[in-house]
Protein backbone atom coordinates (compact mmCIF):
# COMPACT_ATOMS: atom_id res chain seq x y z
CA UNK A 1 0.00 0.00 0.00
CA UNK A 2 2.77 2.68 0.75
CA UNK A 3 4.55 1.61 -2.53
CA UNK A 4 1.49 2.49 -4.09
CA UNK A 5 0.85 5.72 -2.47
CA UNK A 6 4.25 6.62 -3.03
CA UNK A 7 3.72 6.29 -6.93
CA UNK A 8 0.65 8.26 -6.96
CA UNK A 9 1.87 10.99 -5.38
CA UNK A 10 4.73 11.22 -7.86
CA UNK A 11 2.78 10.95 -10.42
CA UNK A 12 0.12 13.84 -9.26
CA UNK A 13 3.13 15.68 -9.03
CA UNK A 14 4.43 15.22 -12.24
CA UNK A 15 0.62 16.33 -13.68
CA UNK A 16 1.18 19.34 -11.51
CA UNK A 17 4.36 20.42 -12.76
CA UNK A 18 3.28 19.76 -16.23
CA UNK A 19 0.46 21.51 -16.22
CA UNK A 20 2.22 24.77 -14.31
CA UNK A 21 4.77 24.42 -17.13
CA UNK A 22 2.13 24.93 -19.86
CA UNK A 23 0.47 28.62 -18.42
CA UNK A 24 1.16 30.90 -20.56
CA UNK A 25 3.03 34.18 -19.42
CA UNK A 26 1.19 37.34 -20.01
CA UNK A 27 3.38 40.58 -20.49
CA UNK A 28 2.33 43.70 -17.32
CA UNK A 29 -0.54 45.77 -17.85
CA UNK A 30 1.53 48.65 -15.83
CA UNK A 31 4.18 50.20 -16.14
CA UNK A 32 5.61 52.41 -12.79
CA UNK A 33 4.10 50.78 -9.97
CA UNK A 34 3.61 52.80 -6.22
CA UNK A 35 3.40 51.74 -3.12
CA UNK A 36 3.75 53.96 0.36
CA UNK A 37 6.55 52.35 2.53
CA UNK A 38 5.08 50.42 5.45
CA UNK A 39 5.18 53.16 8.58
CA UNK A 40 6.24 56.00 6.31
CA UNK A 41 3.83 57.84 6.76
CA UNK A 42 2.79 56.00 10.00
CA UNK A 43 -0.94 55.05 10.45
CA UNK A 44 -1.47 57.53 13.95
CA UNK A 45 0.72 60.44 14.17
CA UNK A 46 0.48 62.76 17.60
CA UNK A 47 0.88 66.32 16.90
CA UNK A 48 4.46 66.71 18.75
CA UNK A 49 5.55 63.72 16.52
CA UNK A 50 7.62 63.82 13.24
CA UNK A 51 6.44 62.36 10.06
CA UNK A 52 8.55 60.79 7.47
CA UNK A 53 6.76 59.72 4.14
CA UNK A 54 8.60 57.41 1.43
CA UNK A 55 7.08 55.40 -1.67
CA UNK A 56 9.01 52.87 -3.03
CA UNK A 57 8.48 52.21 -7.54
CA UNK A 58 9.21 50.03 -9.39
CA UNK A 59 8.96 49.87 -14.12
CA UNK A 60 7.37 46.81 -14.20
CA UNK A 61 6.55 47.56 -17.75
CA UNK A 62 9.08 47.16 -21.03
CA UNK A 63 9.45 50.27 -21.76
CA UNK A 64 12.80 52.50 -20.46
CA UNK A 65 11.96 56.04 -18.97
CA UNK A 66 14.52 58.44 -19.16
CA UNK A 67 16.15 61.04 -16.23
CA UNK A 68 13.98 63.18 -14.86
CA UNK A 69 10.69 62.01 -17.26
CA UNK A 70 8.85 60.48 -14.54
CA UNK A 71 6.85 63.38 -12.25
CA UNK A 72 5.54 62.34 -8.98
CA UNK A 73 2.82 64.66 -7.41
CA UNK A 74 2.04 64.24 -3.39
CA UNK A 75 -1.30 65.96 -3.02
CA UNK A 76 -3.36 66.63 0.23
CA UNK A 77 -0.53 68.19 2.42
CA UNK A 78 -1.90 71.67 2.51
CA UNK A 79 -0.81 73.63 5.53
CA UNK A 80 -1.23 70.69 7.45
CA UNK A 81 2.53 69.70 7.60
CA UNK A 82 5.61 71.30 7.32
CA UNK A 83 8.81 70.30 5.55
CA UNK A 84 7.24 68.41 2.96
CA UNK A 85 8.14 68.07 -0.95
CA UNK A 86 5.14 67.94 -3.01
CA UNK A 87 6.94 67.15 -6.27
CA UNK A 88 9.81 64.79 -7.50
CA UNK A 89 11.33 62.89 -10.78
CA UNK A 90 13.01 59.67 -10.76
CA UNK A 91 16.78 60.44 -10.42
CA UNK A 92 17.79 57.91 -12.78
CA UNK A 93 17.02 55.81 -15.98
CA UNK A 94 14.08 53.16 -15.46
CA UNK A 95 15.09 50.46 -17.28
CA UNK A 96 12.47 47.42 -17.05
CA UNK A 97 12.62 45.92 -12.88
CA UNK A 98 14.08 49.59 -12.00
CA UNK A 99 13.01 49.84 -9.11
CA UNK A 100 13.70 53.11 -6.23
CA UNK A 101 12.53 54.58 -2.92
CA UNK A 102 11.40 58.56 -3.20
CA UNK A 103 11.92 60.90 -0.30
CA UNK A 104 9.05 63.30 0.01
CA UNK A 105 9.50 63.97 3.89
CA UNK A 106 11.91 63.34 6.68
CA UNK A 107 11.11 64.56 10.09
CA UNK A 108 7.91 66.28 8.92
CA UNK A 109 6.04 68.46 11.37
CA UNK A 110 2.33 68.24 12.03
CA UNK A 111 1.46 72.43 11.66
CA UNK A 112 -2.44 71.82 12.81
CA UNK A 113 -3.54 72.70 16.42
CA UNK A 114 -6.22 70.06 16.55
CA UNK A 115 -8.55 69.14 19.56
CA UNK A 116 -10.43 65.82 17.89
CA UNK A 117 -8.57 63.31 15.79
CA UNK A 118 -7.79 64.86 12.50
CA UNK A 119 -8.06 62.12 8.97
CA UNK A 120 -5.70 63.44 6.64
CA UNK A 121 -5.78 61.72 3.13
CA UNK A 122 -2.46 61.84 1.06
CA UNK A 123 -2.75 61.18 -2.77
CA UNK A 124 0.29 60.15 -5.05
CA UNK A 125 -0.27 60.65 -8.62
CA UNK A 126 2.06 59.37 -11.02
CA UNK A 127 2.97 61.13 -14.88
CA UNK A 128 5.34 59.76 -17.65
CA UNK A 129 5.48 58.52 -20.97
CA UNK A 130 5.63 55.33 -22.01
CA UNK A 131 5.58 53.03 -25.27
CA UNK A 132 4.24 49.34 -26.46
CA UNK A 133 4.90 47.74 -28.87
CA UNK A 134 3.02 45.41 -30.78
CA UNK A 135 4.25 42.43 -33.26
CA UNK A 136 2.00 39.62 -34.73
CA UNK A 137 1.03 37.66 -37.49
CA UNK A 138 -1.46 38.61 -40.17
CA UNK A 139 -2.09 36.18 -43.27
CA UNK A 140 -2.11 38.59 -46.90
CA UNK A 141 -4.32 36.68 -48.66
CA UNK A 142 -7.73 36.49 -50.73
CA UNK A 143 -8.77 33.63 -48.38
CA UNK A 144 -7.71 30.22 -46.14
CA UNK A 145 -4.77 28.62 -48.35
CA UNK A 146 -2.20 26.22 -46.92
CA UNK A 147 0.32 28.93 -46.32
CA UNK A 148 -1.53 30.92 -43.45
CA UNK A 149 -5.71 31.30 -42.39
CA UNK A 150 -7.29 34.73 -42.31
CA UNK A 151 -9.95 33.69 -39.55
CA UNK A 152 -9.46 33.94 -36.05
CA UNK A 153 -7.84 36.17 -33.37
CA UNK A 154 -4.29 37.39 -34.44
CA UNK A 155 -3.42 38.74 -30.63
CA UNK A 156 -1.70 36.51 -28.68
CA UNK A 157 -0.33 36.62 -25.12
CA UNK A 158 3.32 37.47 -26.18
CA UNK A 159 1.99 40.37 -28.71
CA UNK A 160 2.08 43.23 -26.71
CA UNK A 161 5.30 44.68 -24.92
CA UNK A 162 4.23 45.25 -20.98
CA UNK A 163 2.53 48.10 -20.24
CA UNK A 164 -0.51 49.76 -19.42
CA UNK A 165 -1.93 50.35 -23.80
CA UNK A 166 -2.22 47.24 -25.19
CA UNK A 167 -3.42 45.81 -28.52
CA UNK A 168 -5.86 43.60 -26.89
CA UNK A 169 -7.88 42.48 -30.48
CA UNK A 170 -6.85 42.45 -34.04
CA UNK A 171 -9.06 40.83 -37.01
CA UNK A 172 -9.37 40.05 -41.26
CA UNK A 173 -11.51 40.56 -43.29
CA UNK A 174 -11.02 40.56 -47.27
CA UNK A 175 -13.48 43.41 -48.67
CA UNK A 176 -13.37 43.27 -52.59
CA UNK A 177 -9.48 43.48 -53.06
CA UNK A 178 -8.87 44.48 -50.04
CA UNK A 179 -7.65 43.42 -46.83
CA UNK A 180 -9.21 44.51 -43.96
CA UNK A 181 -7.63 44.74 -40.36
CA UNK A 182 -9.69 45.91 -37.26
CA UNK A 183 -8.04 46.62 -34.25
CA UNK A 184 -9.00 47.62 -30.61
CA UNK A 185 -6.38 49.73 -28.23
CA UNK A 186 -7.56 49.38 -24.54
CA UNK A 187 -6.48 51.05 -21.42
CA UNK A 188 -5.72 48.03 -19.31
CA UNK A 189 -3.31 49.75 -16.47
CA UNK A 190 -4.87 49.11 -13.08
CA UNK A 191 -3.47 50.27 -9.69
CA UNK A 192 -5.02 50.32 -6.62
CA UNK A 193 -8.35 48.73 -8.26
CA UNK A 194 -8.98 52.27 -10.62
CA UNK A 195 -7.90 52.47 -14.00
CA UNK A 196 -5.19 55.08 -14.42
CA UNK A 197 -5.44 58.00 -16.96
CA UNK A 198 -3.84 57.92 -20.60
CA UNK A 199 -2.84 61.11 -22.94
CA UNK A 200 -1.04 61.60 -25.71
CA UNK A 201 2.53 61.71 -25.31
CA UNK A 202 2.94 65.63 -26.01
CA UNK A 203 0.93 66.45 -22.84
CA UNK A 204 2.64 68.28 -20.33
CA UNK A 205 2.83 66.31 -16.70
CA UNK A 206 2.67 69.91 -14.95
CA UNK A 207 0.56 71.70 -16.29
CA UNK A 208 -2.32 68.95 -16.02
CA UNK A 209 -1.69 69.15 -12.11
CA UNK A 210 -2.43 72.83 -12.29
CA UNK A 211 -6.02 74.02 -13.07
CA UNK A 212 -5.20 77.40 -12.65
CA UNK A 213 -2.56 77.25 -15.79
CA UNK A 214 -3.96 79.21 -18.35
CA UNK A 215 -3.24 76.35 -21.42
CA UNK A 216 -4.73 73.70 -18.66
CA UNK A 217 -7.54 72.91 -20.61
CA UNK A 218 -5.62 72.55 -24.37
CA UNK A 219 -3.22 69.51 -22.08
CA UNK A 220 -6.82 68.26 -20.55
CA UNK A 221 -7.80 67.72 -24.12
CA UNK A 222 -5.28 65.13 -25.00
CA UNK A 223 -6.54 62.60 -22.38
CA UNK A 224 -7.86 59.30 -23.56
CA UNK A 225 -5.89 59.56 -27.25
CA UNK A 226 -2.96 57.49 -28.14
CA UNK A 227 -0.38 57.99 -30.67
CA UNK A 228 0.15 55.27 -33.39
CA UNK A 229 2.31 54.53 -35.68
CA UNK A 230 2.15 51.73 -38.06
CA UNK A 231 5.69 50.22 -38.80
CA UNK A 232 4.47 47.56 -41.53
CA UNK A 233 4.45 49.08 -45.04
CA UNK A 234 1.46 49.07 -47.70
CA UNK A 235 -1.25 49.69 -44.81
CA UNK A 236 -3.11 52.80 -45.32
CA UNK A 237 -5.52 53.37 -41.47
CA UNK A 238 -7.69 55.64 -39.97
CA UNK A 239 -4.82 58.15 -39.08
CA UNK A 240 -4.23 61.54 -39.42
CA UNK A 241 -0.75 60.47 -41.97
CA UNK A 242 -2.23 57.12 -42.93
CA UNK A 243 0.23 54.98 -40.69
CA UNK A 244 0.80 57.85 -37.89
CA UNK A 245 -1.89 59.91 -35.96
CA UNK A 246 -3.85 59.35 -33.11
CA UNK A 247 -6.58 57.54 -31.53
CA UNK A 248 -9.40 58.25 -28.96
CA UNK A 249 -10.51 56.36 -26.26
CA UNK A 250 -14.05 55.68 -25.24
CA UNK A 251 -14.58 53.40 -22.06
CA UNK A 252 -10.56 52.80 -22.43
CA UNK A 253 -10.73 51.36 -25.54
CA UNK A 254 -10.88 52.54 -28.97
CA UNK A 255 -10.79 51.14 -32.53
CA UNK A 256 -8.08 51.28 -35.44
CA UNK A 257 -8.81 49.93 -38.96
CA UNK A 258 -6.09 49.75 -41.63
CA UNK A 259 -6.51 48.22 -44.95
CA UNK A 260 -4.03 46.80 -47.84
CA UNK A 261 -4.45 46.25 -51.42
CA UNK A 262 -4.01 42.52 -51.81
CA UNK A 263 -2.15 41.13 -54.81
CA UNK A 264 -2.10 37.96 -56.44
CA UNK A 265 0.21 35.87 -54.17
CA UNK A 266 -0.34 34.84 -50.32
CA UNK A 267 2.12 35.27 -47.46
CA UNK A 268 2.44 35.13 -43.74
CA UNK A 269 3.78 38.23 -42.22
CA UNK A 270 4.70 40.38 -39.24
CA UNK A 271 2.24 43.20 -38.25
CA UNK A 272 3.72 45.93 -35.94
CA UNK A 273 2.65 49.13 -34.41
CA UNK A 274 4.16 51.23 -32.01
CA UNK A 275 1.90 53.01 -29.02
CA UNK A 276 3.51 56.09 -27.59
CA UNK A 277 1.72 58.09 -24.56
CA UNK A 278 1.55 59.75 -21.06
CA UNK A 279 0.23 57.79 -18.79
CA UNK A 280 -1.17 58.84 -15.36
CA UNK A 281 -1.70 56.49 -12.15
CA UNK A 282 -2.84 57.44 -8.54
CA UNK A 283 -2.12 55.55 -5.06
CA UNK A 284 -3.30 57.10 -1.73
CA UNK A 285 -2.93 56.69 2.22
CA UNK A 286 -4.74 57.88 5.45
CA UNK A 287 -3.05 59.62 8.54
CA UNK A 288 -5.34 59.54 11.12
CA UNK A 289 -3.37 63.06 13.72
CA UNK A 290 -4.01 62.95 17.06
CA UNK A 291 -3.48 65.85 19.81
CA UNK A 292 -0.17 65.28 21.89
Amino acid sequence: MKKIAFATLIILTFLLLGVQGCEKVTPAENGIVMSFVENAPAKVIATDQTVNIYVDMANKGASNINKGEAKFYLIGVGKNLGGVTTKLTNTKLLETGTEDRLNFAKGAKVLLDIKDPFLLTLSLKSCYPYDTDVRTKICIAREDNPICSIAGEKITATSNSAGPIKLTSLKEEVVANKLMLTAIIENKGVQEKSIGDVYLKSANCDILQDVTNTNYIDELLKEKKVDVEIKTTGFKCNLEEDTKGTISLTNNKGILTCEKKLEAESEETQFQLLLHYKYQDSISTTITLVKA
